[in-house]
């Protein structure tokens, strides 16, 4: 999803820094996942299977991927339904697993690390929009990055 929006800007100081003194300032924001890069899998949950798999090798946990994946899931969706959270971290749902899975603190810190690895593993570039937000930026726009991700 991309927006674009012309707003006010607020100090006269910077309309009369802008080019041709304009009292007004293009934003457009991106959000991240699905815009700027996606994943190498159907759904973003697949990622659950393989880090189950990673998981295991590591022996980290001792289930199937798919009962790894189900109990991950869950416990995101949990965090997610308690009142007042507005969003949850990776580190709160590691924190959920580890005490699920019995897991010391550096278990629950390598669990997590592994999350991170192959997410980075599974993102890639939408070359387009990736080259479409360069020259936004090399124009001089206003630029805003959103992600609704659990990720930092």
């Amino acid at each position: 999803m991309t927006l674009h929006r012309t707003r006010p800007v607020p100090d006269a100081t910077q309309a009369a820094s802008r080019p041709g003194g304009a009292a007004t300032a293009d934003l457009h924001g991106f959000d991240v996942f699905d815009t700027l890069i996606t994943r190498c899998w159907w759904q973003p949950a697949d990622l659950f299977l393989v880090l189950g798999a990673r998981l295991g090798e590591a022996g980290l946990i001792e289930v199937p991927p798919a009962a790894f994946a189900a109990q991950r899931a869950a416990a995101e969706a949990a965090l997610r339904a308690r009142p007042g959270v507005e969003e949850v971290t990776l580190a709160a749902i590691h924190a959920a697993l580890a005490a699920a899975f019995g897991w010391t603190d550096a278990q629950r810190d390598a669990a997590a690390a592994l999350e991170l690895a192959v997410e980075e593993e599974a993102v890639r570039p939408i070359a387009a929009n990736v080259a479409r937000l360069a020259r936004l930026r090399a124009g001089g726009a206003e630029v805003a990055l959103l992600s609704d991700t659990y990720l930092d």
